[in-house]
């Protein structure tokens, strides 16, 4: 086989003129998306942990529940029912978010990759595959808690679960774009000895991406950190992006 006509060498043809404005249009979604991420977890760290935290701090206090004035427990249940109320609101209007955001512009994301129209339906179906996806991955938390230890889980579902479930995650919505989704198990796990080069390749890129950004990180310290930081995520939301087109030509050649 030529080098040109492998799936690597093409996925770089999103660099050349006439196919880099497309690049940089999804690198945008995909930098809106990363900015509502960093906003969720703002709100998560400002309104959410507190009430969490505090509703966690009230388990100490049911001992000595029945020493307490009848006023001082109406105050202390008026006060949980408020933590818990802003707790649950909270966290439910960002998992909504959360979702419909990853869901809406991953979903636009692939449909430009594969030049696919991007429906109203598509994206219910895309927000239901993920809802399922973040369903089964809490379940399998839970199951697997009862019956590994907290150091082993963490390793387990770093190195196994983890790229597993973005194979998955990644097959699954790119197919159901594509109207694909039938051939779900051909493409994701028949065939999946087609994305153990690209796998290797992308991992071991973003590594020494990562490497070389410390190093600059290192010798380059009188730049602010939030300039650091935000160069460093467009420069790996640019290598993402690439590398979604890697794996898109892999899944096209899967089918």
């Amino acid at each position: 086989m030529n080098i040109k006509d492998t799936s690597f060498i093409k996925s770089f043809q999103c660099f050349r003129k006439k196919e880099l404005p497309m690049f940089l249009y999804t690198a945008v979604f995909d930098l809106i998306f990363y900015f509502i991420l960093i906003l969720s977890i703002i709100i998560f760290m400002k309104y959410i942990l507190p009430e969490a935290a505090f509703l966690f701090k009230t388990k100490s206090f049911v001992d000595g529940m029945q020493n307490m004035p009848m006023t001082s427990l109406f105050a202390l249940g008026q006060e949980i029912n408020n933590s818990l109320y802003t707790f649950g609101i909270f966290s439910g209007l960002i998992l909504i978010t959360l979702l419909s955001s990853f869901s809406f512009f991953k979903g636009l994301i692939w449909a430009k990759i594969f030049n696919e129209k991007f429906t109203s339906k598509k994206f219910l179906y895309l927000l239901v595959l993920n809802f399922s996806l973040l369903l089964f991955t809490i379940l399998l938390f839970g199951f697997t808690s009862n019956y590994i230890v907290v150091s082993i889980q963490a390793g387990f579902f770093s190195f196994i679960v983890f790229p597993i479930l973005v194979h998955i995650a990644h097959n699954a919505n790119a197919l159901l774009v594509l109207g694909k989704l039938n051939k779900f198990f051909k493409t994701t796990f028949k065939k999946i000895y087609l994305y153990i080069i690209p796998y290797i390749i992308i991992v071991g890129t973003a590594m020494l991406l990562l490497l070389f950004l410390s190093f600059i990180a290192l010798t380059f310290k009188s730049i602010p950190f939030n300039i650091r930081i935000f160069i460093n995520m467009l420069i790996f939301i640019a290598y993402f992006n690439w590398a979604k087109r890697y794996i898109g030509l892999i899944i096209k050649k899967a089918l």
